[in-house]
């Protein structure tokens, strides 16, 4: 009888000697601009500007350049991706952070780059950590002042493998723009769908202003996008939205099927004190969000069959 239970002694005493599991860490920051903040106050802007621009283009460009160094946070880590929304300064997009890969997606412009109606949704990563597979995706989900096609509320996504040998993560990140109703979700849905049958990739991170309340979970928002998802984690829900006065939970950074991980993602607000509204904030900026999704590395590599 005895020697039945021996070979499962064994694994016991196997399993027991292997050395932790390694830790895989992703640092996440979500931050929408707004508009207002790259636009100069004109007869028809309609208060959808800087009055005293240039001086949140300048003060919200510094700012994410500090971010991106890991500033206004605790630990000082920089984060590997950061989604920033209608970032309307085009000498930044190119040369504003050169350590940094990039993808984006505009939508409209005809009037000029940053011009209403103009949207984009920029991807920023870490090229040290990750690089990227396959080609990006991403479109534009509403059309607005009769267009002929869609010109406005963009997003952008990207597959990715790490590459510093922490582990061998694959991930898809998608960040955007989106409507106040469900206009583009369906094209973004079935483009995700499809990066994710190329890629065999199922982990997905979401960064997104998404104009959904605070009623609106964020498990809700990633099941319409990924309908068989299982397993979701996501930053704590806060008043991101938006000077002058914070009171929406719109800004979202969701992970889906990273196995053990769910509930709520550590999550800090780089700076607090623009609930107070600095003299530089233009109508309609939100907060920065941040949040760090942690996982063991032995678990990154799962996959699609």
């Amino acid at each position: 009888m005895m020697r039945s239970h021996l070979p499962i002694a064994i694994a016991v005493a196997l399993f027991n000697a292997l050395p932790p599991a390694k830790a895989d860490h992703i640092e996440l920051l979500q931050w929408n601009m707004h508009g207002e903040c790259f636009t100069k106050c004109h007869p028809g802007a309609n208060g959808h500007c800087d009055r005293h621009y240039p001086a949140c283009k300048h003060n919200a460009t510094e700012i994410l350049w500090e971010l991106m160094q890991g500033s206004h946070t605790p630990d000082r880590v920089k984060p590997d991706f950061a989604s920033i929304q209608q970032l309307g300064d085009k000498e930044f997009i190119n040369s504003g952070l050169t350590h940094w890969g990039k993808v984006y997606h505009t939508c409209g412009g005809a009037k000029g780059f940053g011009k209403y109606p103009f949207d984009i949704a920029v991807l920023y990563y870490d090229k040290s950590k990750w690089e990227p597979t396959l080609h990006q995706d991403g479109g534009c989900m509403e059309r607005i002042w009769h267009a002929s096609v869609n010109n406005y509320r963009a997003y952008v996504m990207q597959s990715f493998r790490r590459i510093d040998h922490v582990s061998d993560a694959h991930i898809i990140v998608v960040a955007a723009h989106y409507t106040h109703a469900v206009w583009g979700l369906p094209r973004m849905r079935t483009q995700i769908a499809d990066m994710q049958n190329h890629s065999g990739v199922k982990q997905l991170i979401l960064l997104a202003d998404t104009n959904r309340e605070c009623s609106t979970s964020s498990e809700s928002l990633i099941h319409s996008l990924y309908p068989s998802v299982k397993t979701v984690a996501s930053a704590h829900l806060h008043h991101t939205c938006c000077v002058p006065y914070f009171g929406h939970c719109y800004d979202r950074i969701i992970a889906a099927e990273f196995p053990g991980v769910h509930g709520l993602l550590p999550t800090t607000l780089p700076f607090l004190h623009l609930k107070r509204r600095p003299q530089w904030a233009a109508p309609n900026m939100h907060l920065p969000i941040r949040a760090r999704l942690s996982f063991e590395a032995a678990f990154a590599s799962a996959r699609y069959v």
